[in-house]
């Protein structure tokens, strides 16, 4: 099955052509539920929408479809886990504008939005499995950014201040378990080596610019752009990304810019 940016789906049979239908938009993303229904296949699209479509052998058949109401980004990627442990998988989906958004199932079979986070960096995969602890489900994302964050089902009983020495400077009542101990140094030990490093490569770099035979040159980025246009408001929509920060953006434009404030945008 190919998702082709001019809104089909084409399904190949070998090299041969079966069949094309038309999407609601391009399709960035699919994915198969190989388990319990082989032919369906999930795509999300450009514009935020998302759709499961039946491949049979002699034509399509559209299950259903979620519109994007609240404005989110592109679908840039979509896994199937049962996150909620209850024998029916669970959609995870990753967007470009940095929305990751956990579906399930109701009793209809149609998905029901039950977990949403911002990360405000554009998600490039998303899987779900057990990593941490053999005992609790998790969905791991990676950034564009370069960014590897983890999401899990274990329950928090209370937040941990990391500026406390040891567990001996908690109140009665209040003590740390040992494998909270445990995780509590481990996460003290990775910033510890983390900040060994940056110091590292800051001397480094002092050390280079110094020297008589260094040469000054200009750092290459690369730059992840999206200019779209919003259906809702006619309004297009201008998305930047780099590995580092941005101060400023220059905007030239031959004809007059409204610029719109909305909810996602971090710009000032």
């Amino acid at each position: 099955v190919l998702a082709c940016s001019d809104r089909m789906l084409r399904v190949l049979t070998n090299s041969d052509l079966l069949y094309e239908c038309e999407v609601a938009g391009p399709p960035l993303c699919l994915a198969q539920n190989e388990h319990s229904a082989p032919d369906e296949v999930l795509y999300g699209t450009l514009d935020g929408k998302m759709g499961l479509i039946q491949l049979q052998s002699d034509g399509p058949n559209f299950k259903w479809e979620v519109v994007n109401e609240r404005g989110t980004g592109g679908i840039q990627c979509i896994d199937l886990y049962d996150l909620t442990d209850d024998g029916v998988p669970d959609i995870l989906v990753g967007r470009d504008d940095g929305h990751v958004e956990v579906y399930a199932f109701d009793e209809a079979n149609e998905p029901t939005l039950k977990h949403k986070k911002n990360l405000s960096e554009a998600i490039s995969s998303i899987a779900g499995g057990i990593v941490g602890r053999s005992s609790y489900r998790e969905v791991v994302v990676s950034t564009y950014a370069g960014h590897v964050i983890g999401f899990t089902t274990e329950p928090t009983v209370k937040e941990i201040d990391s500026t406390l020495p040891s567990s001996s400077s908690l109140g009665a009542g209040d003590e740390i378990s040992v494998e909270g101990q445990a995780r509590l140094e481990r996460l003290r030990g990775e910033i510890d080596e983390l900040h060994e490093k940056v110091v590292g490569e800051r001397d480094k770099y002092q050390a280079a610019t110094m020297s008589e035979t260094a040469v000054s040159a200009v750092p290459q980025f690369s730059v992840k752009d999206k200019f779209v246009l919003n259906e809702e408001d006619a309004s297009y929509s201008l998305v930047l990304e780099v590995q580092t920060s941005i101060d400023y953006v220059l905007l030239q434009s031959d004809v007059p810019v409204d610029l719109l404030d909305i909810e996602s945008s971090t710009a000032v």
